[in-house]
């Protein structure tokens, strides 16, 4: 009897723990990060080097469309840090703007409530600095760890990234005019450079 009642107890508890990622549920979450990326050349004659800093805060929805598989959309803040240097002139620029992504993730268990993650992410974002309008294109892949502490909450952390972004800037001057910059650069970072967490609502 006794074993019995304590099968029923360990298969109740599993049934439970897996029950928080199953196909049709919700999650509802907020979330930090940093990033960083580089971009660069030198053709011998001219040097030009440019970096860009940014943190964030975002909200996010998602749905279980599998087992394990979710997908969702993401609101988010971003406030930013730009420096250039050409030919050893150096110059520096802050922006705050908006965004907005989709994005899936699929969960690998691992060990008790710990499980990988695999993601991808696509996003538009929009940013002003002084007289300047960016609009950024992203598209990138992630690698992270994930803690479901129960059916209800799970706490998500990115430690790998790789990205391709397509930067369009339009700066309006009232001397030179209207003066218009593409930009293109691809990334790829470790938790050092590129650091995300998430805190979600399972119901």
């Amino acid at each position: 009897m006794k074993k019995t009642l304590l099968a029923v107890l360990v298969a109740s508890a599993c049934a439970l723990s897996a029950k928080s990622q199953t196909k049709g549920t919700n999650a509802i979450g907020f979330g930090i990060g940093s990033s960083q990326s580089k971009s660069g050349y030198n053709n011998g004659f001219d040097n030009s080097e440019a970096e860009r800093k940014s943190a964030n805060v975002g909200l996010h929805y998602g749905y279980f469309v599998k087992d394990n598989l979710r997908v969702g959309l993401t609101l988010g803040y971003d406030h930013s840090k730009s420096t250039s240097n050409y030919n050893s002139s150096t110059s520096t620029s802050k922006a705050d703007g908006w965004s907005v992504g989709v994005n899936s993730d699929k969960y690998y268990p691992l060990f008790n409530k710990f499980y990988g993650t695999l993601g991808g992410d696509a996003s538009y974002s929009h940013s002003k600095s002084g007289a300047t309008k960016t609009n950024f294109y992203f598209l990138g892949a992630r690698g992270g760890l994930s803690y479901f502490m129960n059916k209800h909450i799970v706490i998500e952390t990115t430690l790998l990234s790789a990205g391709a972004n397509f930067g369009k800037s339009t700066t309006d001057d009232s001397i030179s005019g209207q003066s218009k910059q593409n930009n293109f650069w691809l990334s790829s970072s470790g938790s050092i450079t590129n650091l995300g967490f998430n805190i979600n609502f399972l119901f």
